[in-house]
Order: structure tokens, then C-alpha cells, then sequence
């Protein structure tokens, strides 16, 4: 099959995905409970395939090969169990980041920040599920007008989101969300680690805190109202981020299909978010070609990912 063919399948080069199964360290043979065998390979195009296709199973057996749909599907969750509790659970936390965050800061400012030692921009996305059967009160959002699950990112200026959390139930606010993620520790063990204070950036609707900077609200003064404005021209790049994510994994926007129960809905996501930041290593994005701030070679990425404890 041509690379053409293979990327607009998978959103990732043939040698790529070939280089992937040696990067992820991805075990030589996949062996499903009804005792059928994928090699690394045909398992993780299988992975990529299901994440860059909105489409049911049947649209891909074509190509895929000649197994049925269960098969693929069972091997499709064995791989996301492995991508999972070895990266995308253990998403290094922004205080592993504390060798970049001089350079994040110092690329934020040449962009024209006028907040001083910005080294990300923090935001809270709602992604809406269908009506749960149970505690449907838990996950309806007055706001959104909807039910659904919440996370926080901090999206770097390098395209990478170096800090996530999540999900959570879709009834709490951003402050909640906050709050509970812990972000506060993590930025007290950043400016820690590199002995100087550095800062997150949200909008009006974040609390201002000893590590978190906001833009003005109410009657600002003209000199407020120009650094909101000129701050915001650069927090849009979160906006960009999460769009990535879905544009990237259209299995992440299936909402008539994100049914609690059935599908490991905080999983999928969690796995996106990293894929996002994978192809983020190999190619590059949006957001560091705005700040012009390469991403991280991927081992480097990875190693970091490893060296990370789960729920840092």
C-alpha cells in the first residue's frame, strides 16, 4: 500500500508506524482471547486506523485484511490497555517539564507576551456523551446544555500538552476541575525544581493564584485591557489544541457511541491526547509553528512520559 494511502488511514507515515512499534516497545505478538494473532505491526495500524476514522469497522476490513470486525476490535483494546497504563496515563505531569520551562517562557515573551514566565496556557474542555442510563444528574452540564465528561490540558508553545487531567463528570465547573487536578502542586514543584516562579495562563474565568495569570475582567484600564487582548491573541493556541485532537482521532467526537459502560470513554481520550502529542514529535503543529518552538524529539518525549508516575 503507498504512504498516500497509509497516512490517510492511519495520520502517520508507513516508516513511521513501522519505527512506532520499536518507540512504543510494543510487544512482537498480539494474541486476542479467542486465541487469534496480530503481529505489532497489523495491531498498531489496526489501533491508528480505528482513532483516525469516524467510520464503523465494515468501512475497513477492505484494506485492513480478511478478518472480521470482532477480531479487530479485540485487538484494538488490547493495544489501547497498553498505550494507556504505559503513556497516556502517565502524561508527564508540567512539572517534569521544569529543563524546558526557561525556553517556553522565553519563546511565549519573543511572541509577544506581555505576561512575564508564561511557560502554558491552561483550559477545560466539555466533551458530550449520550444520556447515561444512571446518575444522569452527575453528568448534565446546565451550561452546556448537555451531558457529558470534562478535562484540563495546559498546551505548551512547543505544540505539546505537557500537563492533562481528567475526566471528570460534566455537572462541575472549570473551577472544580481545577482544583481537583492539582495543577497548583505541580507548578509549586516546577518553580521548585528550577528555583525561579513560572505561570500558567487561563482566561477570566480561571482564579488568580500564585501560579496562575488571567486576563481582566470588568472595568479595565485601557493598559489592562491591551495586555487581555494581546494575551489572548496567544491562549487561543489551547483552542487549537483540543481541536487537533479531534480533527486527528475523529473516534473521540463519536458521540452517539461514547456510552459509559460499553466504551472506556476517559480511556479513549487520555490515548488521543497522547497520539496528539506523538504526531506532535514526529511533525510538528499549529501551535510551535506559531511560536516557532520545535516539539521534542519523540524518544525524548517518551522518556519522559516513562519517567512520569501515574497521576503525578
Amino acid at each position: 500500500m503507498s504512504n498516500f494511502l497509509v497516512m490517510s488511514y492511519t495520520n502517520f507515515r508507513k516508516e513511521d508506524i513501522e519505527a512506532l512499534v520499536i518507540d512504543l516497545a510494543l510487544p512482537p505478538m498480539f494474541v486476542t482471547r479467542k486465541r487469534e494473532q496480530f503481529s505489532a505491526l497489523e495491531a498498531l495500524v489496526v489501533f491508528l486506523c480505528r482513532f483516525a476514522s469516524s467510520d464503523k469497522w465494515e468501512r475497513h476490513l477492505t484494506w485492513l485484511g480478511s478478518r472480521d470486525r470482532s477480531s479487530y476490535s479485540r485487538v484494538f483494546y488490547m493495544v489501547l490497555d497498553i498505550v494507556y497504563d504505559r503513556y497516556a496515563s502517565r502524561m508527564a505531569g508540567i512539572h517534569m517539564w521544569d529543563s524546558h520551562a526557561p525556553m517556553f517562557a522565553a519563546q511565549a515573551t519573543a511572541c509577544g507576551s506581555p505576561a512575564p514566565r508564561v511557560v502554558g496556557f491552561i483550559d477545560g474542555t466539555f466533551r458530550r456523551i449520550p444520556r447515561p442510563l444512571r446518575n444522569q444528574k452527575h453528568f448534565y452540564s446546565g451550561y452546556k446544555k448537555g451531558h457529558g465528561v470534562k478535562y484540563q490540558t495546559v498546551q505548551a508553545v512547543n505544540g505539546i500538552i505537557i500537563d492533562y487531567y481528567g475526566p471528570i463528570t460534566g455537572r462541575h465547573g472549570d473551577g472544580y476541575l481545577f482544583a481537583k487536578s492539582g495543577i497548583l502542586r505541580r507548578m509549586s514543584d516546577l518553580c521548585r525544581r528550577t528555583g525561579s516562579f513560572f505561570y500558567v495562563y487561563g482566561d477570566p474565568a480561571y482564579r488568580l493564584s500564585r501560579f496562575v495569570l488571567r486576563g481582566f475582567k470588568g472595568g479595565a484600564t485601557p493598559a489592562q485591557k491591551a495586555f487581555s487582548t494581546s494575551m489572548s491573541k496567544l491562549r487561543v493556541s489551547v483552542e487549537w489544541g483540543y481541536g487537533a485532537v479531534v480533527n486527528a482521532w475523529p473516534l473521540l467526537d463519536l458521540r452517539r457511541r461514547s456510552k459509559l459502560g460499553e466504551v472506556p470513554v476517559g480511556k479513549l481520550y487520555a490515548a488521543g491526547v497522547f497520539l496528539y502529542n506523538v504526531q506532535t514529535c514526529m511533525y510538528g503543529n499549529e501551535v510551535s509553528a506559531f511560536f516557532d518552538c520545535p516539539p521534542p524529539p519523540l524518544a525524548a518525549y517518551l522518556r519522559l512520559v516513562r519517567n512520569t508516575p501515574r497521576g503525578h
